[in-house]
């Protein structure tokens, strides 16, 4: 497409990954039509060149969060529009920024709480929609009440989903008495705890079990992956260390792979929990020495690479795994 095209629309087709080099040069672009496709990672400055944009659907999609200054490099944006998609969650700084906002509709979709005063910076917000989310009303949501009774004409029918006592109530008809935490906001942080398995770690890419971080400079394992991972890829990275249970969480892992990183450091339960584990690659790392049974419980694992690492001497256990493996680990 040429370059001063002001108006693209690509809706219905089958999008899933808007990439950071995707709208490069754009800058007289005003209006981007993104709905109607598979959407569910924007990448990092996906959006940066686009400087003139002023209106943005990506409504109809499969967005699940809308992470930090997502719509950074588009300061001019005047609707925004992100409508039935699965967003569970938007970071504090999704839409910081877009002081020119008019109008932003996030109806249907999976959110159970704002960031506080998340609309502040929205001088200009005459339409707000935020219908059809279960939205949970405790005492992180309060500002939300105060804020939509100093602006009646902005997202009417935004009701609770619970506690079970202001079920479909109206937010903006509470009062701030009403809006609880049950001990020290433990509702607030098992709510938080939900959102965050369902991210996909950035800038990594994630789709059908497979969340793909290569060649993202990253220097730590993800601490969050999504509930249906069974195969990471980490390869071509900075990472220095394996943590402890750094993997736990995630039991459907059928495959690992950390080759080319500067790994140095495994912690002895690294992979605790792992049964499922069929696929370990640590090939290319800086590797000295294994702590006793680090693969213990490895109990599917059927290929284990450590080769081209600094490896000089093996404990007696640490090769606690079934008989069938192959293990390929020539070192120095």
């Amino acid at each position: 497409m040429a370059i001063d095209d002001k108006d693209f629309d690509l809706q219905g087709n089958n999008i899933s990954v808007i990439y950071e080099s995707d709208f490069q040069g754009l800058a007289k672009l005003r209006i981007l039509q993104l709905t109607d496709n598979h959407i569910y990672t924007i990448e990092k400055d996906a959006l940066h060149d686009l400087i003139s944009l002023e209106r943005l659907d990506l409504s109809h999609n499969a967005l699940t969060a809308v992470p930090k200054r997502a719509f950074k490099g588009a300061p001019a944006l005047r609707s925004l529009q992100l409508d039935n998609n699965q967003i569970t969650c938007l970071d504090e700084g999704a839409v910081k920024g877009l002081t020119e906002l008019e109008i932003l509709t996030l109806n249907n979709n999976n959110i159970t709480t704002l960031p506080r005063d998340m609309f502040a910076g929205m001088p200009r917000l005459r339409a707000l929609r935020l219908s059809e989310n279960p939205f949970a009303c405790d005492c992180h949501l309060s500002w939300l009440a105060r804020y939509l009774k100093n602006a009646s004409r902005l997202a009417p029918y935004t009701r609770c989903h619970s506690p079970g006592q202001l079920k479909g109530q109206n937010v903006a008809d509470l009062h701030e008495q009403d809006f609880k935490c049950s001990g020290k906001c433990a509702d607030g942080q098992r709510e938080r705890s939900v959102l965050i398995k369902v991210l996909c770690p950035h800038p990594c890419r994630c789709a059908d079990g497979i969340v793909d971080c290569r060649e993202k400079s990253l220097n730590t394992v993800p601490s969050t992956l999504p509930e249906d991972t069974t195969e990471l890829r980490l390869e071509q990275n900075y990472i220095t260390e394996i943590p402890p249970k750094a993997f736990a969480n995630h039991r459907r892992l059928k495959r690992i792979d950390l080759s080319n990183n500067n790994i140095s450091r495994v912690a002895y339960d690294a992979f605790s929990g792992l049964k499922s584990l069929t696929s370990l690659v640590l090939y290319g790392n800086k590797i000295k020495d294994l702590p006793a049974s680090v693969f213990k419980g490895l109990t599917s694992l059927q290929l284990l690479l450590l080769n081209a690492n600094e490896i000089s001497c093996v404990r007696r256990d640490a090769f606690k795994v079934p008989h069938n493996i192959l293990l390929v680990c020539d070192n120095r």
